[in-house]
């Protein structure tokens, strides 16, 4: 790994660009965050019961960053990791790795952060980022279609790893308003009935956690479910089954579907 690939950025402000300093590993970083399996003992069964599923824990990136110009003083190296530590504890945010630009990790700083000179001989800051399981692809993927029909299919393939949400938005574009949205993928379906989507107005159904559905105006459309099973896509091709319901007029929708990657 060469020195332009060790660096960070948070919550879009990069390490040295941005503050001057490079970022070391404290021995080396973690590929896949540990996993705890769904284990059962039984009353007079010798070992465990292995059941379906896991869960998966947060990932911990540690490391020193150095100043490449070195503070004059002690009292300006303060002031300049005054900076620092309100970046760093801005709260839950991208992590992007230089050696890693296409993907992020949600992470956000809880230890305490310290100043030392045991690393390096003008002082180093020990940091520690606490990170959602997921690596996530910088870039979604999306599909997008114009429709007058009551039924429309999508395929949106999914380049992922994990089993990836779904989020879908549907536009009203025409002049009929759209009283109820059905989105199916395999046995898994949501639907929103008694509602009235005006012309120019949009629904956006969100299965990354929290799920939910939302209107353009910012009104919460939950409300309205009939049914909002948790809808995930898998790596390559996905059908997604979409049925509209209108009022009297000329009807028109767009809808885009979409799921951002992970592994």
């Amino acid at each position: 790994m060469n020195l332009r690939e060790i660096n960070f950025s948070f919550g879009g402000l990069h390490c040295l660009r941005d503050f001057g300093m490079i970022y070391a590993e404290i021995n080396g970083h973690p590929i896949t965050p540990p996993v705890t399996p769904n284990l059962y003992r039984i009353a007079g069964m010798s070992g465990n019961l292995r059941m379906p599923g896991k869960t998966r824990g947060l990932m911990q990136f540690r490391g020193n960053m150095f100043y490449m110009s070195d503070p004059p003083d002690q009292t300006a190296a303060q002031e300049m990791l005054r900076r620092v530590a309100a970046w760093l504890l801005g709260g839950r945010q991208r992590l992007v790795f230089d050696y890693e630009p296409h993907r992020f990790y949600l992470a956000e700083v809880n230890a305490e952060t310290r100043w030392n000179f045991a690393n390096w001989i003008e002082g180093g800051l020990v940091v520690g980022f606490d990170a959602q399981p997921d690596a996530y692809n910088v870039r979604e993927n999306t599909v997008t279609l114009n429709t007058t029909d009551t039924d429309a299919n999508l395929n949106l393939v999914v380049d992922t790893g994990e089993p990836a949400p779904l989020r879908l938005v549907i536009e009203n574009t025409g002049v009929a308003p759209i009283n109820a949205a059905t989105v199916a993928v395999a046995c898994k379906s949501a639907a929103l009935d008694g509602m009235e989507l005006e012309t120019g107005a949009a629904l956006a159904m969100d299965m990354e956690p929290p799920i939910g559905a939302v209107f353009s105006t910012g009104a919460d459309a939950m409300p309205y479910a009939k049914r909002f099973d948790y809808i995930t896509l898998g790596a390559g091709a996905n059908a997604i089954a979409v049925t509209l319901e209108y009022g009297e007029g000329t009807a028109g929708a767009k809808i885009t579907a979409s799921a951002r990657g992970r592994i």
